[in-house]
């Protein structure tokens, strides 16, 4: 392969000793798999590097086509602000502003995605969280895109093949997920750690290798979690196979690259697994606060919802299914994906081993085994299904694609795409999701929600503290002040994790009991102030209070706690 490195990472698809490459058409004169040149080394195809600059401008433009339906298709099942966004922007914010909600126990926290913060955090001094996120998001979406077309070519599609495989796989997407993964939306971290684990992939097989482990680093500093798993996954696809060719001469140097590159994303992410200073017991309480609460849903596996077991054994079915009868078979998509397979496989039989009745019988598996409870935890709070959930659709999207090009001609091929990438959106639209309302709640309440906040971000000050309602969709991100707790807001680093739950357990109690009756005297409110030292509550329960009430709109109350204890 001309310009190719001797020993590209995916050898092991080819014999240990390689024929020499030739160029031939492949089969099928007058189809659109004939549309361009191929190397054929043992039936396995692989794209002879271009040179031709109207080509590679033809691949770039259709790349800047899909970030455009990628954004698109983004605004549409995740309005801005989507479900990540104002954890991740308002971290970003006030890490390049302290003074912007000084007191807010989530932004105390450990900064576990502290290279985003750095990189992009300082948009937030020019711009509103609103403008960053789409300014963000279209970033990404072009290093997505690219990334795509770049491995599509890769593999030896053409353009049009590679625009309908996005495509296709963006359909899947639309389906409920196994583990709540996603890869089209908001404007968060993983979005930049995919992109490069797509451009990563498309240079190893270009034999680009050197610059592949500068992106697998890459992928690894933007997002740890994301990017290791994908690295294990596409170092296994490249190394561990029987018939290995890559050169250890070629893969340490590659390894080194990519663990120097990686090293910043790393560190913050290892001080906050190591959880260092506090005692072996909160640290336990810790992880089971959030594998077996708060993140169950992406954790546990017992904890899964069942929607996502039918449609990824749906799509697990029709990838055997359809397998043996597609060329893309033996891909190293098809490899990358049994991996990730393997690693998922892998977390389910770790967290149905360790899963507890209750804390009790979670407490007694830790005295009784404390360092391998120790390192299942560390394994689920790693999110080990995240890869699995995206390879399964793209996966599918690759061998539908494939099969379906196969009786077309080019023509025909470009006649049918815009008519697909139209049908995709439309259907984007009209299919509803959870994503396209993170907040829950029913239309007037959200507009009297934002009210709510707009009022306070204008009239209240700027260092005071809230107490919330349970439902505090985007708070910072509209009201701009310091929360008391905040579910959706779980700190990631063990004490404040404690701390957390601490406060989120208090103030739950506090509201049920003040409550009950209908009216929330002053001493109620003496107590809830003394206990928190917070300025405000916000109520969105149909209660009375003898408390100052500064601000109403529907069913929100903002009640003032300032005084409260003097008035007893």
């Amino acid at each position: 392969m001309p310009g190719a490195h001797p020993h590209p990472p995916f050898g092991h698809l080819l014999p240990s000793r390689a024929k020499e490459l030739k160029t031939a058409p492949l089969e099928g004169e007058g189809t659109l798999s004939n549309s361009r040149k191929v190397g054929v080394v043992n039936e396995v195809v692989f794209p002879t590097p271009t040179t031709d600059r109207s080509e590679r401008g033809s691949v770039w433009k259709a790349a800047a086509l899909l970030a455009v339906i990628f954004f698109v298709y983004g605004l549409i099942c995740y309005p801005p602000p989507s479900v990540g966004e104002p954890y991740y922007l308002g971290k970003a914010k006030n890490y390049w502003d302290p003074t912007w909600c000084p007191h807010d126990l989530f932004f105390e926290s450990a900064n576990t995605h502290l290279v985003f913060y750095v990189l992009f955090g300082w948009l937030t001094r020019f711009a509103s969280l609103t403008v960053v996120s789409l300014v963000l998001r279209f970033a990404a979406m072009l290093l997505l895109a690219s990334g795509w077309m770049r491995l599509g070519r890769s593999l030896g599609y053409s353009i049009s093949q590679s625009l309908m495989w996005a495509s296709l796989f963006l359909m899947l997407q639309l389906a409920p997920t196994f583990a709540g993964e996603w890869l089209i939306g908001g404007a968060e971290s993983k979005l930049f750690s995919y992109g490069c684990l797509l451009h990563c992939g498309a240079s190893f097989l270009s034999g680009r290798v050197y610059l592949g482990a500068i992106l697998l680093g890459s992928a690894i500093l933007m997002h740890p979690v994301v990017g290791l798993w994908g690295a294990i996954a596409i170092g296994a696809t490249s190394f561990l196979t029987r018939q290995r060719t890559t050169s250890i001469w070629v893969a340490a140097p590659c390894f080194a690259l990519t663990m120097l590159v990686a090293l910043p994303g790393l560190m913050p992410a290892f001080a906050v697994l190591s959880a260092g200073g506090l005692s072996p017991e909160s640290n336990m309480i810790a992880d089971y606060i959030q594998v077996f609460h708060r993140l169950r849903h992406h954790l546990d596996p017992v904890s899964l919802l069942m929607p996502g077991w039918v449609t990824y054994g749906t799509m697990l079915g029709l990838i055997a299914i359809t397998w043996p009868m597609s060329k893309a078979a033996v891909s190293p998509v098809m490899r990358f994906f049994l991996w990730t397979m393997v690693i998922a496989v892998a977390g389910l039989a770790i967290g149905y081993a360790v899963h507890p009745k209750d804390y009790n019988a979670y407490a007694a598996m830790f005295a009784e085994h404390p360092t391998l409870m120790k390192l299942a935890m560390t394994c689920l709070k790693v999110y080990p299904f995240r890869v699995f959930d995206l390879a399964v659709p793209m996966t599918l999207a690759l061998l539908v694609m494939d099969l379906a090009s196969r009786p077309m001609s080019q023509r025909m091929f470009n006649r049918v795409l815009p008519l697909g990438i139209a049908g995709l959106l439309i259907a984007a639209s009209l299919i509803p999701m959870d994503s396209k309302n993170p907040s829950f709640l029913k239309p007037e309440k959200s507009q009297n929600w934002v009210k709510t906040c707009h009022w306070i971000s204008e009239n209240l000050p700027a260092e005071d503290v809230f107490i919330m309602p349970f439902v505090d969709w985007a708070f910072h991100w509209h009201a701009s002040r310091s929360q008391y707790v905040s579910y959706k807001n779980m700190p990631q680093d063990a004490g404040r994790l404690i701390e957390w739950n601490r406060r989120l357990t208090l103030a739950t109690q506090w509201r049920e009991k003040a409550f009950a009756d209908k009216v929330v005297t002053r001493e109620e409110l003496a107590e809830l102030e003394k206990q928190t030292q917070a300025e405000y509550l916000i109520s969105d329960q149909a209660v009375s209070f003898e408390g100052e009430v500064v601000y109403r709109m529907g069913e929100y109350q903002v009640v003032s706690l300032a005084g409260a204890q003097g008035s007893e």
